[in-house]
């Protein structure tokens, strides 16, 4: 049986040269409109095909693949692209309204970004709960077109558990880290900030990249690696927070 072959545009790029997949024209950085642009899926377009992509209403789909990528891919694609003028101000404020729609990161929630790497929360908040381990949520977001390595370390490592502590995040994606506080005999006893604190650490890192070392994160290794601190607060049991009042400082001991 005679196998069948899709015939498409012939290709016009030399030896060793790009082309968009969509337009067929070669990728170059000295071309604005040509410049390469990549998605999570690591396929990639000109400028100018990235710019109709992002004009489309609806959720970004890759035209090769068919991934849906998420609001804030299609809000950071559309933002790069409208820098360089290829981009319809109708499909600009679209990206703008997804990015708000989509990131933690607006006028009335808190986070902490260090270069392309943003945690929300800006601070990992605890319900006490005597005798209970107590759980709180940490939204790890990669704000870049590099694929980034992280590790989440404590000063009181014995106290928490973290799931995952470390791994990669793909090109404008997120990931979401669950850290659960053990009850121990030598549990804090004033609610607040407290003394421990988690930094989580960043850096770019190869697409190809498989483990998370320790060299990763040197800062004489990359130029792009960094630290956020996250601080931890205690807060008491929300029934109490109920009967103190919203204005109310808790500053008592625990029993």
């Amino acid at each position: 049986m005679t196998a069948v072959t899709s015939l498409s545009a012939p290709s016009r790029r030399g030896f060793g040269e790009l082309e968009c997949p969509v337009c067929f024209e070669t990728l170059s950085n000295q071309d604005a409109a040509h410049t390469m642009r990549s998605l999570p899926c690591r396929h990639s377009f000109c400028t100018r095909c990235a710019g109709k992509l992002c004009s489309r209403s609806g959720p970004l789909t890759c035209p090769m693949c068919r991934q849906r990528h998420t609001p804030l891919v299609k809000a950071q694609l559309a933002e790069a692209v409208n820098a360089t003028g290829f981009l319809e101000q109708a499909a600009a404020s679209t990206g703008n309204e997804v990015s708000e729609a989509w990131s933690p990161a607006d006028a009335s929630q808190e986070y902490t970004q260090s270069g392309p790497l943003r945690t929300h929360p800006s601070a990992l908040a605890f319900n006490f709960k005597r005798h209970h381990n107590l759980f709180a949520n940490l939204l790890l977001s990669n704000h870049s077109m590099q694929r980034q390595a992280f590790k989440m370390r404590s000063n009181a490592n014995n106290k928490y558990m973290v799931q995952p502590s470390q791994g990669f995040i793909e090109p404008l994606s997120e990931i979401e880290v669950r850290v659960a506080l053990h009850f121990t005999p030598d549990f804090p006893r004033k609610y607040g900030r407290s003394k421990d604190k988690f930094l989580v650490q960043h850096a770019a890192v190869d697409p190809n990249q498989q483990q998370v070392s320790d060299d990763l994160f040197q800062a004489d290794s990359t130029a792009d690696a960094g630290v956020v601190d996250v601080p931890i607060d205690l807060l008491p049991p929300p029934s109490y927070a109920a009967r103190a009042g919203p204005t109310a400082k808790f500053s008592c001991s625990i029993m």
